[in-house]
């Protein structure tokens, strides 16, 4: 029983992941989706703000909108 539950949710845990992905590549620009993307790598505000040409408080600005973004895309479905 408790192999059944964790297979459900690691089934549930991939398709929400791959929605997420989804989202991400329909809904967010170039921009953010590399701001995202470097993020996820580790890098910090200001390494990331380097590589784009702006400050790392403008790279959490961003970073804070493409979450919004998405999350609030994936609330709606």
């Amino acid at each position: 029983m408790n192999e059944l539950r964790s297979l459900e949710e690691s089934v549930a845990n991939h398709l929400e992941a791959e929605e997420i992905k989804t989202v991400i590549k329909e809904r967010l620009d170039i921009r953010l989706r590399r701001i995202l993307e470097l993020r996820s790598e580790g890098k910090t505000l200001d390494e990331v703000g380097t590589k784009l040409g702006v400050s790392g408080e403008r790279v959490r600005q961003l970073e804070s909108l493409a979450k919004f973004v998405t999350l609030n895309f994936l609330s709606r479905r």
